[in-house]
């Protein structure tokens, strides 16, 4: 499911930002052709004034000039007297012959009724539009005509402009754009590939852990209410042991409770459906009335449970008792369970303070927790037993008390006490 929705989601965002690349070079590469076509069109005009203005001020005009000029701007300079052509060939070879264009240009010329075998009628210059001609090998050329009379009869003068190279840099430029477009695509497909894999990796461990708490939540419902379909079905066979068998239902039915109002639990903590009556809380005589309540399940068991109390009284937090007595129980049962009566029983209550915080200490010398595993604790129906043989708890415990703790603005961790067993650390903000 992930991996089909992984690649669609990969070609809409490649597709969406795709478009919008070639979008911006495509209009990148429209203004640059544009200004390029007005910097050859600003620079052919200019060519025409200086040509013109050299004809017009000077009575002759250098081959060398005229080479000159032709080779820097890429031009076909045809200049006639009386219709008499200047004795100049050229500076360079055109793709088509030189003769082939003046013909050309001159039959262009006429269209606008500028005939350069007629003399001019008026003393005034006159000038054709600016117009293109195509060669014989897809070459192209701007072009203009001016007739002026002079003092011996008239000239004219035909300027040709080559657009061969402005045609080739528009070609190489509109291939570079579309490799660049098309790196950019592929480019662009690679970092969508891995930010949609990493944008979906927390859906999809949110999807594990999921899966992993339904499986866990099935195995553990399943055993008590086998338990239950068994006595029940027992009593109509056996009367003589329905007071027995009416007491396993009652005690199953308790743990489904149990772990029924667990899950409830942990899914308002997940929906974000807990809330919290956060008022002054009198540290001290909250953890007396838990080591009050703790004290003689410790003794039934056979382990000994101190609090580690100071003269000074513990700063004032906000917070809702009802909660942080709820988390602490979590944390003494849990080290109840994991305390050995035949070995080191004592169980401690501590606690520590620094400017901002408050810490209370559960600490236990049990059977500890491995280095490996004290990520693990906190997951949903986490055991350390894997055969879930102790029934006594789901697994559910500290992955309560871990958002409990969140909901206060708390830091619980777990470390390795000295000697073995394990000690919780609640790290709760002192209110000011």
């Amino acid at each position: 499911m992930f991996h089909q929705f992984h690649k669609k989601m990969t070609f809409l965002y490649t597709l969406t930002t795709g478009i919008i690349l070639t979008l911006v070079l495509l209009i990148i590469l429209f203004y640059n052709e544009k200004r390029i076509t007005v910097k050859n069109e600003e620079s052919f005009q200019t060519n025409i004034w200086t040509t013109i203005s050299k004809l017009q001020t000077e009575r002759s005009i250098s081959h060398s000039w005229l080479s000159q000029m032709e080779s820097e701007n890429d031009l076909i300079i045809h200049i006639e007297e009386n219709n008499i052509p200047l004795l100049y060939r050229g500076s360079w070879t055109p793709s088509t012959d030189r003769d082939t264009l003046i013909r050309r240009a001159k039959k262009t010329a006429e269209k606008n009724r500028i005939d350069t075998s007629v003399r001019p009628v008026s003393s005034d210059t006159q000038q054709s539009e600016l117009f293109q001609i195509q060669g014989e090998h897809h070459d192209s050329y701007q072009g203009v005509v001016i007739k002026f009379p002079t003092s011996f009869g008239y000239q004219s003068l035909i300027l040709l402009h080559s657009l061969e190279p402005t045609q080739n840099t528009l070609v190489y430029q509109r291939l570079f754009f579309t490799l660049l477009d098309v790196l950019g695509i592929f480019a662009l497909f690679f970092v969508s590939w891995n930010f949609v894999k990493k944008s979906l990796r927390p859906l999809e461990e949110t999807k594990e852990k999921q899966d992993a708490f339904f499986a866990a939540a099935s195995h553990e419902l399943r055993s008590p209410i086998t338990v239950i379909q068994a006595s029940a079905n027992a009593i109509s066979t056996t009367p003589t042991k329905a007071l027995h068998l009416s007491a396993n239902i009652l005690s199953e039915c308790r743990r489904l409770s149990k772990l029924v109002e667990d899950m409830l639990t942990l899914t308002l903590s997940n929906t974000s459906g807990w809330s919290a009556n956060l008022a002054p809380l009198d540290m001290d005589t909250l953890l007396l009335d838990l080591f009050e309540s703790f004290e003689p399940i410790c003794k039934e068991k056979g382990l000994s449970l101190s609090l580690s109390m100071t003269d000074e009284p513990l700063p004032v937090i906000l917070g809702d008792r009802e909660r942080l007595m709820q988390l602490l129980t979590i944390l003494l049962d849990n080290a109840v369970s994991h305390s050995n009566a035949d070995t080191n029983s004592n169980i401690v209550i501590d606690t520590e303070r620094s400017h901002h915080t408050i810490s209370i200490l559960i600490i236990d010398h049990g059977i500890g927790i491995p280095d490996e595993k004290k990520t693990l604790i906190f997951d949903h129906f986490y055991r350390a037993d894997p055969s879930r043989g102790n029934k006594s708890h789901f697994g559910l415990g500290l992955g309560i008390a871990l958002e409990l703790s969140k909901l206060h603005r708390g830091n619980l961790t777990v470390s390795d006490t000295e000697g073995g067993g394990c000690t919780f650390r609640l790290a709760l903000p002192i209110s000011f």
